[in-house]
Formats: structure tokens, C-alpha cells, sequence
């Protein structure tokens, strides 16, 4: 049968093995990638973070306020997703962005029906969060999104082949964790993703499979129920 997927990207997918902006090659790569998958029967709809294009921190609220300072970041990820749309429509597939901002040259306005029809016709959703509101943060905006397309599953592709129970690229003796529970997430406070996040995942029994974003199929055998990867239900 055919799997719909949320696949939630972090932000080095676009920087490579630059230090700051994006990295067409490496884009290039992971959109070929994206498309394997696909073409294996999976209907894709794709988030990605922002820290490439602008990165908020601490210091920040010193001269702004903490209300723009989310609008500027919730706008740095637009041009993160124009980038990566353009780089699907070069790769000859069909693809869609939607947007909670209106900003009709380039994304359209979130609609759940309208999402599943494309989906449907075999376009690739890139989505830009599930909403604009300041404190609402990312991890449970695309959470949100994977609810309303009606997502089998998220894949969260990351630097790292799974979960675990401290940094790896930290700490030598960090161990992976093939599977847990959310209520076991939250309380030993692994840092995936926020706690609101995980609580409606968990409410909604949403599963999120954690694998590698540079190792080649690792996403499409953590579709498969193939190993390589970390589940959290």
C-alpha cells in the first residue's frame, strides 16, 4: 500500500559543507534522494529548519523584541524552501509550497484538502511549518502538519543514525536507543524535540522514526520497517 510520510529535515541539509547559506550540491543530492523515494510508492511532504539563514540567538532579545524576532526567522525560512523548491522543479518533479503567510508569488495558503490532492497527484509538499504564531515553536508546528496530511509516520533525517541518550558528536560513550516510548523521552528530557511536540504525537499516536540524513536509502528502509534507525511511539 502507498505511505505518506512527513519528512523533517534539519537545516545542515542545505548548508553541505559550507558554514553559513546553502549549498546547491548538497541540496541537489538530497531532492535526488527525495525522489528515489517516491518513485518507491511514498508520498512525500517535506519540512526543514533556518538556522543557515539566520540564527536566533540569546543576545538577540537585548535590542529586539521577542515577537519580531520570531517573524524574522519565520521569514528566513522561506527563502530556505524557495531555494529547495527550485531545486525540485529542476530535478523535472512536480512540487508545491505552502505557506501560513501570504505570500502567493511563491507558496500558497495551508489547506488540508487541498494538501491531499496534491499529494495525490504525485507532487512533493514542502510545507513552511504549520503556523505563524510567535512561541509556537517549530517542532510542534510540523508535528501539526504530519496530523492534518494524514502522515503514516515522521522521519526525522538528522546528522546522526538514530536517538540517543546523550550528543554523540559530543560524548564517546553516548549510546543509541532503537525505540522508546514518548513518556519515556520526556521524562529522561532527550533532546528530539519539545515537549508539546511529543505530547501530540503521543496523543495521536503518531510515530517518529529517526535516521541518518547521509546515508544513502536509510530514509526509505525506515519507511520499510527496515533497520538503521530509532522509533519513538
Amino acid at each position: 500500500m502507498k505511505k505518506r510520510v512527513l519528512l523533517k529535515i534539519s537545516w545542515e541539509a542545505l548548508m553541505g559543507n559550507l558554514e553559513y547559506w546553502i549549498d546547491q550540491n548538497y541540496m541537489d543530492d538530497l531532492v535526488k534522494k527525495i525522489i528515489d523515494i517516491k518513485n518507491s510508492w511514498v508520498e512525500v511532504a517535506v519540512v526543514l529548519g533556518w538556522w543557515n539563514i539566520f540564527r536566533w540567538v540569546k543576545w538577540i532579545s537585548a535590542w529586539m523584541d521577542a515577537v519580531s524576532a520570531h517573524h524574522m526567522w519565520m521569514l528566513a525560512i522561506h527563502i530556505n524552501w524557495v531555494a529547495f523548491t527550485e531545486a525540485i522543479r529542476r530535478a523535472w518533479w512536480k512540487t508545491v509550497m505552502f505557506s501560513p503567510f501570504d505570500i502567493p508569488m511563491v507558496s500558497e495558503k495551508l489547506n488540508k484538502y487541498k494538501a491531499l490532492e496534491y499529494l495525490q497527484d504525485n507532487k512533493i509538499l514542502v510545507f513552511v511549518w504549520g503556523a505563524w504564531i510567535p512561541y509556537f515553536t517549530s517542532d510542534t508546528s510540523w508535528v501539526l502538519s504530519a496530523l492534518e496530511i494524514e502522515a503514516d509516520m515522521i522521519i526525522k533525517a538528522t546528522q546522526v543514525d538514530g536517538l540517543y541518550d546523550k550528543d554523540p558528536n559530543k560524548y564517546d560513550d553516548a549510546q543509541m536507543i532503537e525505540e522508546a516510548t514518548y513518556e519515556e523521552v520526556i521524562s529522561e528530557n532527550l533532546k528530539v524535540m519539545d515537549t508539546s511536540a511529543f505530547a501530540m504525537a503521543r496523543d495521536n499516536n503518531l510515530e517518529i522514526r529517526i535516521v541518518s540524513l547521509n546515508k544513502d536509502w536509510a530514509i526509505l528502509r525506515a519507511i520499510n520497517w527496515e533497520k538503521e534507525w530509532s522509533v519513538i511511539r
